[in-house]
């Protein structure tokens, strides 16, 4: 992120990017919730089986934070359609809360508008848009 901080221009998101940065800078990982890590939730990653049971597909072989797998999810599976939903649904099953995995989905996020800015990629908009509701003060109220 610090390397793309100097290579674009954020814009109109300075001020939210200035805010956010110092508590996303300091994230660690919990050893507690280490796992092995999809690392790519897109909703091409994800297959459902006759149940209705999420099937994975793609892994790549990595070992970090549940947090992680479960932010990218939010954020990502349908950029912009649907966060609120996600982020509840992500804290019932994972059993994070809120103020843990919120400030996943807020790095997350940010990391992509920088790569969104970056790349000239038509989502920036959405992409601000989805990390303006991850840093409101009670995400998950509104959608």
């Amino acid at each position: 992120m610090r390397r793309r901080l100097k290579a674009v221009d954020v814009g109109p998101w300075r001020d939210l990017v200035d805010v956010l940065l110092p508590e996303l800078m300091a994230l660690e990982e919990d050893d507690g919730r280490t796992t092995v890590l999809h690392t790519d939730l897109y909703r091409e990653n994800v297959l459902f089986d006759w149940l209705g049971h999420p099937r994975l597909i793609d892994p790549l072989p990595m070992v970090g934070d549940a947090a992680f797998d479960w932010a990218f999810w939010t954020v990502y599976y349908d950029l912009g359609h649907g966060t609120d939903a996600r982020l509840a649904a992500a804290v019932r099953i994972s059993r994070i809360p809120v103020p843990v995995l919120a400030p996943w989905c807020r790095a997350l996020a940010l990391d992509g508008l920088l790569y969104y800015l970056e790349t000239g990629d038509p989502r920036t908009p959405r992409m601000a848009d989805v990390l303006a509701w991850l840093s409101a003060p009670t995400p998950g109220n509104r959608s």
